[in-house]
C-alpha cells in the first residue's frame, strides 16, 4: 500500500514517469550468463581479486549478521503473538542455506543483491500480517512467505507487470532500505537495554560512524572503543600494585 501511494502521487506531480506498458514474457539469457557472466565463460579470477574484496566481504558479513539478528526478533515476537504455530528460526541453518545459494550464484550467475541471508523488508510485511490477524486470514507463516516470493517471481516473468512498476523502482528501493533502518534501529535500542551508559555510548559513536564514513571505519572504531573503554585492559593492568600481580598470579 506505500508503495502505491507513493507511486501514483509521484504519477501526479511529475516525480516518476509515466510508464510504457510492454508486452510479452521475460526471457532468461542463461547462455548470455554463463558466457559474459560466470566463471564458465570467463575463468577463475586472479587471486588479487580476492584479497582487494577481502575488506568488502568482512562489511557484508556484518551486514548480513545484523540481517540475521533482525530476522530472529521478528520470529521471537511472532511465535510470542500467534499460539497455533510454533515459529523456529535457526541461523547455523540459515547460513547453510544461504552458502548453498551463494555458491551456485557465484558458479553460475553472480547477483549480488540475493547475497544476503534475508530480505528484511518482505520478512516484516509477512510478519507484521501474520501478527496481526486471525488464523483465518493467514493459516501460517511459511504459506505468507511463499506466496510472497512466488507471487515476485512471477510478476518479474510478466513483461506489462514489470514495464507498469519499473518507473517506481526507485520508490520500492527507498521504502526497503526504510523499512530496514526503522527496524534495526529499533532492534539496536532493545539490546541496549539494561547496559551501562558507557556501552549506549560507543554504540551511538559506531553508529553515527556507520552512517557518515561506512562499514569499515565503523568496525574499526568500534574495536578499538571496546578495547580502550569498555574492557578497559589497559587501564586494569597498570593500576595493579605488586602485591595485587602477586595475588592474580597466585590465583
Amino acid at each position: 500500500m506505500p508503495f502505491l501511494v507513493a507511486y501514483i502521487l509521484g504519477l501526479l506531480i511529475g516525480e516518476v514517469e509515466v510508464p510504457v506498458i510492454e508486452w510479452g514474457f521475460t526471457v532468461i539469457p542463461v547462455g548470455e550468463i554463463l558466457r559474459d557472466y560466470s566463471i564458465f565463460g570467463l575463468g577463475l579470477p586472479p587471486l588479487e581479486y580476492f584479497v582487494a574484496a577481502a575488506p568488502l566481504a568482512l562489511a557484508a558479513y556484518i551486514i548480513a549478521f545484523g540481517d540475521i539478528l533482525v530476522v530472529d526478533s521478528l520470529f521471537k515476537n511472532a511465535d510470542a503473538v500467534r499460539k497455533d504455530e510454533k515459529l523456529i528460526f535457526s541461523p547455523k541453518r540459515n547460513s547453510v542455506i544461504v552458502g548453498i545459494r551463494n555458491l551456485f550464484h557465484g558458479l553460475f550467475a553472480p547477483f549480488l543483491s540475493l547475497s544476503g541471508p534475508a530480505w528484511t523488508g518482505g520478512q516484516a510485511l509477512v510478519i507484521n500480517r501474520y501478527m496481526n490477524n486471525p488464523r483465518k486470514t493467514m493459516d501460517s507463516y511459511w504459506g505468507g512467505a511463499a506466496s510472497l516470493y512466488w507471487g515476485m517471481t512471477i510478476a518479474l516473468v510478466l513483461v506489462p507487470v514489470v514495464s507498469l512498476l519499473k518507473p517506481g523502482l526507485n520508490i520500492g528501493m527507498a521504502l526497503t532500505l526504510l523499512i530496514q533502518g526503522y527496524l534495526c534501529g529499533y532492534l539496536a535500542i532493545e539490546m541496549l537495554e539494561g547496559k551501562s551508559n558507557l556501552q549506549r555510548g560507543i554504540a551511538i559513536i559506531v553508529g553515527a560512524v556507520l552512517a557518515t564514513k561506512g562499514a569499515a571505519w565503523a568496525l574499526g572504531i568500534g574495536l578499538v572503543l571496546w578495547l580502550v573503554l569498555e574492557r578497559d585492559w589497559l587501564t586494569s593492568k597498570l593500576s595493579k600494585t605488586p602485591s595485587e600481580k602477586e595475588r592474580s598470579t597466585e590465583v
